[in-house]
């Protein structure tokens, strides 16, 4: 997810998230993110750990230095980033620091360089054994997963109003099928993404091609797996880099149960990308109890862009939910490449591209 890894979250929270009354401004973030020691965080982000030597630093920086890594994201009003030499999330809340009302008896520039010091640290009570690239905030804000490509941690924060204003505190931290990607070290996390308005589920895909539904509170073994492969009738020399997910209000599938998130079920729409660039799809739901999907369908596109091309190939995929419905693809070269349109009412009737 390279090519969109920096856009993702403002376009998902932009049309896929129900806005929230106020958010996060630029010029707030900023004020945020110049402090001297948010500057100290990012700093120490860039220095790996010297546990086996020299040469072992050389080696995990050199893998580093390829990995693109994205540890900070902003949910509705704060800030969270992943701070590797604690093993902690480190969290702050910008419109308490710098957009809520100022006290009368202090001048505003005080209050504001006062109160953006203020910040909550929240360690790992079992960090996780993998360096983590990259991570990914719940839809409430209630949980962080750590990604990295050998596994998924998810650090519970639990409600941010019983989470100290600052200060340190140990976190729960919970390992996603730890056992498994000990005992597969060839496969490998290719994107990690929680349920559509989900705090409790968390969707994988993994570097065999298949997109793993996991409850948090059964992170041992996935509830649900969906094998890709199985929407190709020949072997093919490309296999999926990416997905996105859409929320269903409504699917009309006699396969599937589909019950209303306030009853705590949660549909959604699941697009899988192929290196080639073309798409397949395919519904899912959500339960207390059970996941349950549909049938793949694909290919969404009669000619696929790289069918052909092997020096270029789809990474990115990102669903936006407009007036229009469409899924944009980007390359490995950081361009977006190919735009489909998504018919809202029916996801079946042949998508148009643009």
């Amino acid at each position: 997810m390279s090519s969109f890894s920096v856009l993702s979250s403002s376009f998902s929270s932009s049309f896929t998230q129900p806005r929230r009354p106020t958010t996060v401004s630029s010029d707030d973030l900023l004020s945020v993110l110049e402090k001297d020691r948010w500057r100290t965080f990012f700093h120490d982000a860039q220095r790996q750990p010297d546990s086996a030597g020299n040469s072992s630093r050389s080696s995990i920086a050199g893998a580093s230095s390829a990995t693109l890594r994205n540890l900070l994201e902003v949910r509705g009003t704060r800030v969270f980033f992943w701070e590797q030499q604690r093993n902690a999330v480190v969290v702050t809340n910008v419109q308490d620091r710098c957009t809520q009302s100022i006290n009368q008896s202090r001048p505003s520039h005080l209050k504001s360089e006062l109160e953006l010091d203020r910040i909550t640290i929240l360690e790992c009570d079992i960090p996780p054994l993998f360096e983590v690239t990259s991570i990914a905030v719940s839809p409430e804000g209630s949980s962080v997963a750590l990604v990295g490509p050998k596994g998924v941690s998810v650090v519970d924060m639990g409600p941010e109003d019983l989470l100290p204003e600052s200060g340190r505190k140990i976190a729960r931290c919970i390992a996603i099928s730890e056992r498994f990607f000990l005992n597969n070290p060839k496969i490998t996390v290719a994107q990690c993404e929680w349920f559509p308005f989900r705090e409790t589920h968390i969707v994988l895909l993994t570097s065999d091609s298949n997109i793993r539904f996991y409850r948090i509170s059964s992170p041992s073994q996935p509830s649900l797996v969906v094998n890709l492969h199985g929407s190709t009738t020949r072997r093919s020399l490309h296999s999926f880099t990416a997905f996105t997910m859409a929320q269903s209000a409504a699917i009309s599938r006699p396969t599937l149960s589909i019950a209303s998130p306030q009853r705590g079920g949660a549909a959604a729409t699941v697009y899988a990308l192929k290196s080639d660039g073309n798409v397949w799809t395919f519904d899912v739901t959500s339960e207390s109890e059970r996941t349950i999907a549909s049938a793949l369908r694909g290919p969404l596109l009669v000619n696929a862009p790289f069918a052909s091309d092997m020096s270029q190939m789809a990474t990115s995929i990102l669903f936006i939910d407009a007036s229009l419905p469409v899924l944009l693809i980007a390359s490995n070269r950081q361009r977006i490449i190919h735009g489909i349109l998504v018919e809202k009412d029916d996801i079946e009737v042949p998508c148009q591209t643009v």
